[in-house]
Parts: structure tokens; C-alpha cells; sequence
């Protein structure tokens, strides 16, 4: 299992280097394209993650390995299960901390709703319909929160923080409604949830983590391009982030706020400030799927460079003579 996980890094490398490949040669993808490929790379990586465990598993090492790679793993092979029980230690940590996290929000946020201006709430049910969301989309306001988020599956809630909304004109504020819709419309908060589990069994990882900050860059892009869709200015929704961005503190990983980290909001707001950013280009998925194919295999063939099974059986060729020989007895 370690050395497993000692595979992802290099095989994460590659999956990585390939995005950087396929954004190149298409620098007009959506930031929803440029999302849904990052999620794909880790669907790779988790992929190729259990198939080089069993064939790890399956297959003994075999004496192809040099003595420095001979040495190095029989060193893991020592301390391999004091490295595994403290890998699952941190993650059942990681994740555990950020259930009982989310469940102190859950019941904090519940003691203090408050509803929206009945203007706002039919706004945001509206353009929910707009959107093609069949859900019911709640949307309340409260003094739990310092930035606007949205969570949940079934029933998706909007939540805005009254100290912001007193300070936002009403255009402003459908901004920021238009913007957690499209987290809605995208299934944002299940995948999230991905983003949060699959960042804690890679935590050591950190081709993983530039991965999984990518998707959040691309995931609130997405949202941006959709508010400015709607004809809203850039320059009063930039101002909108910005006082967003004053009045938040902390944020837990399992909340899709608006504006989490300050770099990426000017990030952002450079990238929708550029009118030729907003011009997107569908390309040919069949050059992606070769890629994503081709970086598939050699994950796995380089995981097994290092592995080589024993054939102690007799091989068609080394049998075929013998069944010779004994029929020549016979006759």
C-alpha cells in the first residue's frame, strides 16, 4: 500500500503535466471544461491507484531492480506498516475533523436564520428555473456566516451574511445569487465532497493539491463567467468580491464560499475583467481521451517496471519439446 502511494506522485506528475499540455493547445476551454478535465485527472488517479496496488499485491519483486532500488525498498518493506497505520491515522484525522467541523456549522447556522426579502427569494427561484434546477432552492440570510455559501445536495441552501448584504445594492446582491446557483446547477457541493476526501487520502501528495486547487479556481471561474452572462457589469461584480472578501474570515474546506483566498479573487477578477477571456472555444474531445488514455498506460506500465511475477510454471515452448519426447517414448 505504501509503496502505492509512492507511485501517485510521480503517476500524479504525469496526469498534471498532461493538463498543462491540453490547456495549451487549447488556451479558449470554459472554465467548466478546464473543471470537469481536472475531476477526470483525479478519476485517473484514483484509477490507477488500485490497479498498481494489485499489481503490486499480486506480483512479487523480481531481481530487475538495481541494488539502490533494491535497498530503498527493503527499507519500506521494514517500516512499512509503522509508515501505514501513521498514513491512516492522519487521514481518518483529516477526515473526521472535518465532519464534526461541517456538523458545528450545520447547528450553529440553524440557530441563527433569518429569512430574505421576499424580492430576493423570488429572484433566486426564478432564475433556479432559469437554470434548469427542479430543486427547491432555499435562501436565507444569517449572522453565522461572513461570506456567502452554498451546501447541500437535495436541498440546496443559499446562505448570505446580513453584515454583507446591508452593504450591497440589490444588483450586487442577485450577483451573488446568480454566482451559488451555478455551484447548484453544477452539483458543486456533492463534488466537493470528492475534492475533500480525495485530498485527504493524498494529503502527501502535492501534485494532488495543486490539482485539487485548480478545480476550486476553475469552479468559482465558471461562476463568474455565468453572473457576467446575465449582463452585470464587471466592475460593479468585481466590487462585489472585493467587499466579500473584506468581511470574511474562516472558512471550512467543506464550504463553497464565494471568495475563500484573496490571490485567487484578484486571479479571478483579472481573468473576467479580459473580454477575449470570455470567448470560448469548443475543441475535439477526441485528442483529450487519447491523452487521458495514453497517460492511463503509462502510469501503469512504469508502476510496473519494479515488479515482474515468478513464473516458476513450465512455459508453452519448454512443454511442447517435453510432450515430443515423451510421445517418441511411447511409440
Amino acid at each position: 500500500f505504501i509503496t502505492t502511494m509512492i507511485h501517485s506522485i510521480w503517476q500524479s506528475f504525469l496526469l498534471l503535466m498532461l493538463y498543462v499540455l491540453i490547456t495549451t493547445a487549447n488556451p479558449k476551454s470554459s472554465p467548466l471544461t478546464k473543471r470537469n478535465l481536472l475531476f477526470i485527472l483525479l478519476g485517473i488517479q484514483l484509477s490507477s491507484s488500485i490497479i498498481t496496488f494489485f499489481i503490486i499485491f499480486s506480483f512479487p519483486l523480481n531481481g530487475i531492480m538495481d541494488d539502490v532500488v533494491k535497498g530503498f525498498f527493503s527499507w519500506l518493506h521494514s517500516y512499512a506498516e509503522l509508515f501505514f497505520w501513521a498514513y491512516t491515522c492522519i487521514v481518518v484525522f483529516r477526515l473526521l475533523s472535518a465532519l464534526v467541523r461541517w456538523n458545528n456549522f450545520t447547528n450553529q447556522y440553524q440557530q441563527n436564520l433569518l429569512k430574505a426579502p421576499i424580492d430576493l427569494r423570488l429572484f433566486t427561484q426564478s432564475k433556479a428555473l432559469h437554470f434548469g434546477i427542479n430543486k427547491k432552492v432555499l435562501l436565507y440570510c444569517s449572522n453565522a456566516i461572513t461570506t456567502p455559501m452554498t451546501f447541500g445536495f437535495w436541498k440546496p441552501v443559499i446562505l448570505l451574511p446580513i453584515a454583507l448584504i446591508n452593504q450591497l445594492s440589490i444588483q450586487q446582491t442577485e450577483a451573488l445569487i446568480i454566482h451559488e446557483l451555478t455551484h447548484i446547477r453544477n452539483n458543486d457541493f456533492l463534488l466537493n465532497w470528492v475534492l475533500v476526501i480525495t485530498e485527504a487520502l493524498f494529503f502527501f501528495n502535492p501534485f494532488i493539491n495543486i490539482i485539487a486547487q485548480k478545480i476550486k479556481i476553475e469552479r468559482e471561474k465558471n461562476c463568474d463567467v455565468q453572473v457576467l452572462h446575465f449582463s452585470y457589469p464587471d466592475i460593479l461584480y468585481a466590487e462585489t468580491l472585493l467587499k466579500a472578501a473584506q468581511h470574511q474570515q474562516n472558512v471550512l474546506t467543506m464550504q463553497m464560499a464565494a471568495v475563500k483566498s484573496k490571490k485567487h479573487l484578484l486571479e479571478r477578477i483579472h481573468f473576467f475583467s479580459e473580454k477575449n477571456n470570455l470567448e470560448f472555444k469548443n475543441h475535439n474531445p477526441v485528442l483529450t481521451v487519447f491523452g487521458l488514455m495514453i497517460v492511463l498506460l503509462i502510469n501503469l506500465a512504469l508502476a510496473g517496471i519494479f515488479i515482474q511475477k515468478e513464473n516458476n510454471e513450465p512455459t508453452i515452448a519448454a512443454i511442447a519439446p517435453a510432450m515430443n519426447l515423451q510421445s517418441n517414448d511411447n511409440e
